[in-house]
């Protein structure tokens, strides 16, 4: 993978798969809540219909903790929430069975939660590896090369370095640690790892080598 291909995988990530995600989290809080009201609902109605009951006293929260004692003569029907803000009067039976089907409808949610969790998991992993290989590769100094070229001199005739000479090593030691890193840093990903190793490092360096040669 080279540094454009990141970086447009990085946009990946922070355009479209969080903001998913952030919708996911949302989608399933809503629908924890509505499996909660079902589940209570469905309790109710079980308890009425084992009771055999014809009427029902109950107290009614009229919001603000203000309560009042309400009187149902006829506990054959119930209203259910269907979708959004529409509601329907169903018969104790066939609201059984619709409720039912909510509540298993609500579970399937965590499923995708799962899935998005995993890959929000993925996109941070990307995230703490990019950070790292940012870390490493903001510049080579000029002075680390012209090093670099004495070191390589050393024993023999000393040489000088021409200053466009020093700024083509310069920028040439740049990309190739860059590519290097990037590169490493992929083949840590792939392998499920947090941590550009020596291993990560020996697999791409000669297929980089053969690729600056070309």
């Amino acid at each position: 993978m080279t540094i454009s291909e990141l970086a447009k995988y990085q946009r990946f990530l922070d355009d479209t798969l969080r903001p998913d995600y952030l919708r996911a989290i949302e989608d399933r809080e809503r629908y924890l809540n509505d499996r909660h009201e079902y589940e209570l609902l469905l309790v109710a109605i079980n308890k009425i219909q084992c009771a055999g009951c014809s009427s029902v006293n109950m107290r009614v929260n009229l919001g603000h903790h203000v309560f009042v004692n309400a009187e149902i003569d006829n506990c054959n029907t119930v209203i259910v929430k269907m979708v959004g803000d529409l509601y329907a009067e169903l018969p104790l039976p066939r609201a059984v069975i619709f409720i039912e089907e909510k509540i298993k409808w609500c579970n399937t949610c965590d499923f995708f939660l799962i899935i998005f969790q995993f890959l929000n998991k993925k996109a941070s992993q990307a995230d703490e590896l990019a950070s790292k290989i940012r870390a490493h590769i903001d510049h080579i100094k000029d002075s680390a090369v012209r090093s670099l070229f004495k070191v390589g001199c050393r024993g023999k005739r000393k040489a000088g370095i021409n200053p466009d000479a020093l700024c083509m090593l310069t920028t040439l030691c740049n990309l190739l640690i860059k590519e290097t890193l990037v590169r490493a840093a992929c083949c840590a990903r792939n392998s499920d790892k947090k941590t550009v190793k020596v291993e990560h490092l020996q697999r791409v360096l000669a297929q980089i080598m053969l690729d600056f040669s070309t």
